[in-house]
């Protein structure tokens, strides 16, 4: 009876410890390959409608903030700052609420930042950091791409604002087509915006690690 005892009790530690291993593991995985997926998905929008997609880059704003964007769609009449976020099983909260929870399992929760805050303040940034102030009409818009399995509280899963997108990545380029089809506005000027790219693929910085003040 009492090997019985030790040999359940090892096999629940191990248990554990391929938790604790695994599951990081599996959510960097789970994490690259979406970033992989919506990247896909964006090339092939741009490919289509002949826009530019730039990825992964590092834009120092000033000497304390330093601007991490995953992918920057340029199209025709705006400028997409795309963040891909995974998470394992759904998130909940309230668009204006500073703190949101990722759940991971039963009764399991983990406070996070509002990813959608975090990047229309980075979008902003960049919009002003190229010469964009609030006179002028909004040319940036700031797109978070979540996983498509994942749960949304009804707070979030009825997020829409005008100039800022919480989709999942299925619907994304669907999104960004309707945006660029419905907005009335004048399209882009093609020179300046081929000299903007060039200008923003050149001052990126090779991609790190977020530091305390990057966005």
């Amino acid at each position: 009876m009492r090997i019985l005892f030790l040999v359940l009790l090892i096999l629940a530690a191990l248990a554990a410890l391929s938790l604790i291993i695994i599951f990081p593991l599996k959510l960097r995985k789970d994490k690259t390959a979406h970033r992989e997926l919506v990247g896909r998905k964006l090339y092939r929008l741009a490919v289509k409608k002949d826009y530019y997609l730039l990825n992964n880059l590092v834009i120092k704003v000033d000497d304390e903030v330093t601007l991490h964007i995953d992918h920057l769609l340029c199209a025709d009449k705006y400028i997409y700052v795309v963040a891909d976020r995974f998470y394992p099983l759904g998130i909940s909260g309230r668009p204006e609420d500073n703190t949101w929870f990722s759940y991971t399992g039963a009764n399991k929760k983990t406070a996070i930042k509002n990813i959608v805050s975090i990047n229309e303040e980075r979008t902003i940034r960049l919009a002003k950091f190229l010469g964009w102030n609030e006179s002028k009409s909004p040319m940036l818009i700031s797109v978070v791409c979540i996983n498509d399995e994942l749960a949304l509280s009804s707070e979030l899963a009825k997020f829409d604002r005008p100039y800022s997108f919480l989709v999942k990545k299925k619907n994304v380029a669907k999104r960004i087509a309707a945006a660029e089809s419905g907005a009335k506005v004048s399209p882009l000027d093609a020179e300046n915006l081929a000299k903007l790219v060039q200008t923003i693929h050149e001052i990126s910085l090779q991609t790190s690690e977020p530091e305390k003040n990057d966005i």
